[in-house]
């Protein structure tokens, strides 16, 4: 999700609309590039520890789980790690072939990309 609004409508956003990884995505003139959208994720679905006090009540709860959110992530970092840092491309399978389409149809993600990612 984008957070684009602070939980108690006084704060700021905790990841405003016009400069989230969204917004990131779109800017991205010409480089090959992957956008993971995990769906029902907030900005702190992300950390190990979501019961971070104050900080993390700032920002909406998502609606994801948080322990699926982190493995598939990790996961995903893993792979692009894997693919583009040891030239090992069956990692890709994990990003943008079928173990990712089993993802993309439980609903936990969906992807974008462009410039021939």
């Amino acid at each position: 999700t984008t957070n684009a609004t602070g939980s108690f409508g006084f704060l700021p956003a905790c990841a405003p609309a016009d400069d989230n990884f969204q917004a990131y995505y779109e800017a991205v003139a010409s480089a090959p590039v992957l956008e993971i959208d995990m769906l029902g994720a907030d900005h702190f679905s992300f950390i190990d520890d979501p019961n971070c006090g104050f900080e993390c009540s700032a920002c909406p709860n998502g609606t994801a789980n948080p322990a699926v959110v982190l493995t598939k992530t990790r996961a995903y970092l893993t792979a692009f790690m894997k693919a583009f840092g040891d030239g090992d491309l069956s990692a890709m399978d994990v990003l943008t072939g079928a173990r990712m389409n089993v993802d993309v149809s439980a609903g936990i993600a969906q992807i974008r990309t462009k410039n021939g990612f």
